[in-house]
């Protein structure tokens, strides 16, 4: 990841400062990233301010930054609607014109096992900044890239859509994310398209 994306880590401003926390930034905390389902994130529990930002190690990450969430939980992707910044455990990538959002967003998903395996830390597991620059990614052209988003959308769409219809049904739930690795899987070893 670190050859193909400029990658941001994120702060927290200081808590015992209310004025830090009274903006409108979007603030992307890991949490916030477990709890969304959505390809795209706009905005989590708390918002900082300009003053905020500016006061911490926080910085603002561009729409189409690659999210990825580096501590408890290790691995929860979503891509960036709107400029936001995060806290210390998401890390920001931003692409370069080499690979898709969209594809890293699928790949990444695919890869939250590996990236478990990298992480350091025996009380508090994280995976730093120098370890996450070395997650592998393949990267294929622009136009394989389209094709296999395309497929790997297609297939999920009908799991996506029963599943929310069972949502509260854990046996279904289970399944449904077992293939949804199924397909990625497949997808990133070549035999989707």
């Amino acid at each position: 990841m670190g050859d193909v994306a400029t990658i941001m880590g994120g702060s927290t401003p200081r808590t015992d400062r209310p004025e830090y926390f009274a903006g409108n930034i979007p603030w992307i905390t890991p949490a916030d990233l477990s709890k969304h389902t959505d390809k795209t994130i706009s905005y989590g529990a708390h918002n900082i301010s300009e003053e905020g930002l500016a006061n911490s190690g926080a910085r603002l990450l561009p729409a189409g930054a690659v999210l990825f969430s580096t501590r408890a939980p290790i691995g929860c992707v979503a891509i960036a609607s709107t400029p936001l910044a995060t806290n210390q455990g998401v890390k920001g990538f931003v692409l370069n014109d080499d690979v898709m959002a969209d594809y890293a967003f699928y790949y990444l998903q695919h890869a939250r096992q590996l990236a478990i395996q990298m992480v350091s830390g025996t009380t508090f597991r994280e995976l730093s900044g120098k370890k996450t620059a070395q997650i592998p990614i393949p990267v294929p052209p622009l136009p394989e890239q389209l094709r296999i988003v395309a497929e790997i959308e297609k297939q999920l769409s009908p799991l996506e859509e029963g599943a929310a219809l069972r949502k509260c049904e854990r046996p279904h739930l289970q399944r449904a994310t077992h293939l949804r690795q199924s397909i990625l899987q497949r997808a990133f070893e070549g035999e989707l398209v």
